[in-house]
């Protein structure tokens, strides 16, 4: 790096030296001033030391740290930031000017405590708990950093008071007396100090610093619940539209804008949508999300099987249509008697089997006809004598 100093009587060339930079690859350059005098033998001076700035440097005389005229070693104005201590007769930086000068960190020309800069030092800010080069990093627990400021604040919502909150009631909602951890007036108020109101938008009564509203009073409140204030409107009570069951938002018609979940709104309705598997109760019985009859639900209805005329939960059937179907035991559901109709195999017509009232005949057997109402307690055979006679002589044959 090539610095230039020019003299300042212009007559001479400008003075040059070089700077090499090795490690790190920055560097920081205090104040200096750089004088050029000619020497003569009287400013000779031996100190029998090489430290500089303390008068005599390299056997001639020079100016002390900070001092901006000298004679012989003697200080007679100090630079700029410096101010001379006569008791010991050296320039010491002049902290608070707002100039950066020798041992100086920082110097922002105040007093200010917990601002970064403190006594030219650098200091952390109120409530920080981290800080560098006078920037906080990290703040106090209950407290956050706000970036542009460089400032810790209070964590307002907390429902904790602290530095430059006035109130912390834990909660976003406006009009309630706190808002941002700052007193707030009523919606109502019109014009109020210190939370305190003193006057009031119409429909609305002042108490106490307080904007009440009057309900019945004919007046509706602006920018107040108050929904409505008209005694002859059926459907206003208390100053609120009465709405219908699973409404939440209604007009003065009784008209619904919003409804409650999962209720949607027709025409100013709030009904539930069949068929989205989704059970509305004192809606539905039922919802399996398609139109299929005799699957237990249709049209969000319980339905019974087909061919059931009674069943019970789970759409089990517990009584059967008389003539063309029966219970099958063990699935519940009626089955038609042509499904149990299979090939007969070859049966001795003279063998005349004949079930009772409550039975059918399938496959060589009697089948009681179970979930029709009617109990079944036997089955009569009759066999014709030709067929008796035959397998009697069988019998003695074989004997």
């Amino acid at each position: 790096m090539n610095i230039l100093i020019q003299n300042q009587n212009q007559k001479q060339k400008c003075n040059q030296f070089r700077i090499i930079i090795i490690n790190p690859t920055f560097i920081g350059i205090r104040d200096f001033q750089l004088f050029l005098i000619n020497r003569s033998l009287d400013d000779r001076c031996f100190d029998n030391n090489i430290n500089p700035f303390d008068g005599c440097f390299s056997n001639n005389y020079d100016c002390i740290q900070g001092c901006g005229f000298c004679i012989k070693g003697i200080c007679y104005d100090c630079m700029v930031g410096w101010e001379f201590n006569e008791q010991i007769g050296i320039c010491i930086p002049y902290c608070g000017d707002a100039i950066i000068t020798f041992n100086e960190e920082c110097d922002d020309g105040n007093e200010n405590i917990y601002d970064g800069c403190h006594k030219c030092k650098y200091s952390c800010h109120h409530n920080c708990k981290k800080c560098e080069y006078g920037k906080c990093l990290e703040c106090l627990i209950e407290y956050e950093l706000d970036f542009h400021k460089n400032q810790c604040i209070p964590k307002c919502l907390d429902g904790i008071i602290l530095y430059q909150e006035i109130c912390d009631d834990d909660n976003r909602i406006q009009f309630d007396g706190c808002y941002k951890c700052q007193k707030s007036c009523q919606i109502e108020c019109l014009f109020c100090s210190s939370n305190q109101c003193y006057l009031c938008q119409k429909g609305c009564q002042l108490q106490e610093y307080q904007c009440i509203q009057i309900c019945g009073d004919g007046q509706l409140a602006i920018l107040s619940n108050e929904q409505c204030d008209d005694l002859e409107n059926s459907y206003c009570t208390n100053c609120k539209y009465q709405c219908d069951p699973f409404c939440v938002i209604c007009d003065k018609f009784n008209n619904c804008d919003i409804c409650q979940s999962p209720l949607i709104n027709i025409d100013g309705k709030c009904l539930p949508v069949c068929g989205d598997n989704v059970v509305t109760p004192l809606f539905e019985q039922c919802d399996d999300g398609n139109d299929i009859l005799y699957d237990g639900c249709y049209q969000c209805e319980y339905q019974c099987s087909y061919g059931c005329i009674k069943c019970e939960k789970d759409n089990h059937c517990v009584q059967c249509q008389n003539s063309q179907f029966f219970l099958d035991t063990q699935s519940f559901q009626c089955k038609t008697l042509q499904s149990y109709i299979e090939i007969k195999p070859e049966v001795d017509e003279n063998i005349n089997i004949q079930c009772s009232q409550n039975q059918a005949f399938f496959n060589n057997q009697c089948i009681n006809l179970c979930g029709n109402g009617m109990f079944t307690s036997y089955f009569q055979l009759f066999v014709s004598p030709l067929f008796l006679t035959s397998q009697i002589n069988n019998y003695e044959n074989k004997a």
